[in-house]
């Protein structure tokens, strides 16, 4: 089997949606005519919507590995933008630029792991046989082969509870963010308050130390190493959502910036931009109920049963360590 990065993951669910053939499973079945897929023709898993269709082929794909020497997604993406999109179409080259990636990834892995196993085999050429001669009278020591047991503690697991902690971190460091989101979104919907233009640039910067905070919890999310598969839904879904609430902090941004010069008047063209901002705050708002919700549901499913109650801490302690101030 072969596991991509949760950014790459979605990378191809975003791609992949756009593209024709997943709108029914007759139409993905003809992709796999060519001589390359044709084996995994009649296995392909049956979904209930195209999302479902995207994600369960994109897994399929990975948990085939291989064929001959190249990966089957990457001979799949290649079909795809070979016989199944126009030269002419942007998606053509968003492919081309997808498959690029894939490629890398799984090339950048291939090596990860050969390495790691040639570490493995000169370890294991060198480890020392210790065998104890028998003395008269004595009974014979037991023959050791391989290495003595260390007394170092165990790293992965050290790490995870790490990966752990820092998670819980960011995701109440983000609660408390929320929190500001819930009070600029009051504030926009109430028409009846004046909003000046000072007020708009605390907001704009504010948000974007917001946006800096999901970037990094985005990339923590993706690069961790010992927490679960990228086919966990859960871990999905989470990285998702993530990606989600930076596209909408940068589109809040955008318009609150087009709002501010004039945010003190109260023309029709100004309403409809206080308007604007308004709707986009409560969407962001609803999407940072959304992760929380997921990283209940992620803590439970995959991290030890302590982490609920890291969780809790970590946000009880954010929210004594913040004042109750607004972001504007």
């Amino acid at each position: 089997m072969i596991s991509l990065s949760t950014t790459l993951f979605v990378r191809c669910k975003e791609e992949f949606l756009n593209c024709d053939v997943f709108d029914s499973h007759d139409e993905l079945v003809g992709v796999f005519e060519i001589e390359e897929l044709k084996a995994f023709q009649y296995s392909l898993p049956e979904a209930h919507s195209k999302e479902d269709r995207v994600i369960k082929t994109i897994r399929f794909l990975l948990e085939k590995g291989r064929h001959g020497k190249q990966a089957v997604l990457v001979t799949f993406i290649q079909v795809l933008i070979a016989g199944f999109i126009d030269k002419e179409d942007e998606r053509h080259s968003r492919l081309e630029e997808l498959l690029k990636e894939v490629e890398e990834a799984i090339n950048s892995l291939a090596a990860q792991v050969s390495t790691t196993h040639e570490k493995e085999k000169l370890a294991g050429q060198h480890t020392p046989i210790s065998i104890a001669r028998p003395v008269l009278g004595q009974v014979p020591s037991p023959v050791v082969i391989g290495p003595a047991i260390s007394d170092k503690p165990n790293i992965p697991e050290t790490r995870q509870h790490g990966d752990i902690l820092l998670i819980n971190k960011y995701c109440a460091d983000l609660m408390d963010e929320l929190r500001k989101v819930k009070d600029a979104r009051n504030l926009f919907g109430d028409m009846q308050k004046v909003i000046y233009p000072d007020k708009c640039k605390r907001l704009i910067k504010s948000l974007s130390n917001t946006a800096t905070l999901v970037q990094k919890f985005s990339h923590v999310i993706d690069r961790t190493e010992h927490l679960p598969l990228v086919s966990h839904p859960s871990r999905l879904q989470l990285a998702e959502v993530l990606h989600h609430l930076d596209a909408l902090l940068k589109k809040v941004m955008r318009a609150t910036s087009t709002f501010c010069p004039d945010s003190h008047t109260t023309t029709n063209k100004t309403i409809t931009k206080r308007q604007d901002v308004y709707q986009t705050l409560n969407e962001l708002a609803q999407n940072f109920d959304k992760m929380r919700k997921l990283m209940r549901s992620f803590n439970s499913a995959d991290f030890p049963a302590e982490s609920d109650a890291q969780l809790a801490g970590a946000n009880e302690q954010t929210t004594q360590g913040h004042s109750q101030t607004s972001i504007i």
